[in-house]
C-alpha cells in the first residue's frame, strides 16, 4: 500500500468557506498513512507547484498519521494557476513518496 492516501486542491474562487464568502486562496491538502506500511513516520510534507516547494502544516495527526494543508494567495493577475503540481513527503528513515508517483510531474 502505498502511504500517500490523496493529495487534492480547492479553488477558493468555486467553493464558499464556513463564512459563506468566496475565498481567492487556493488549498493544497494530502492526508498520509504510514502505519500499514512498517510505521513510517513523515518528516516534512511539500507541495510542489509553480517550480516551488512549499511546506505543508499537519492539521490534524501525527507522522504516522496525518493530514497537512497549504494555502496559497492567488494572484487576480495571474490567470495561470491551473497548472500542475505535486507532493514529497520525506520520512523519518529518509526515503521520500510522491504523489503523482511518476517523476515526469
Amino acid at each position: 500500500k502505498y502511504p500517500i492516501i490523496y493529495g487534492a486542491h480547492l479553488d477558493g474562487r468555486y467553493y464558499f468557506n464556513p463564512k459563506a464568502q468566496v475565498s481567492s486562496e487556493l488549498t493544497f491538502l494530502l492526508q498520509w498513512y504510514g502505519i500499514d506500511n512498517g510505521n513510517i513516520k513523515a518528516k516534512s510534507v511539500h507541495l510542489l507547484f509553480q517550480n516551488k516547494k512549499h511546506t505543508m502544516t499537519r492539521i490534524l495527526g501525527d507522522g504516522l498519521s496525518g493530514f497537512y494543508q497549504i494555502d496559497l494567495q492567488m494572484n487576480n493577475n495571474n490567470e495561470y494557476w491551473c497548472e500542475p503540481y505535486g507532493f514529497v513527503v520525506e520520512t523519518t528513515d529518509n526515503k521520500k513518496y510522491r504523489l503523482p508517483e511518476n517523476n515526469r510531474y
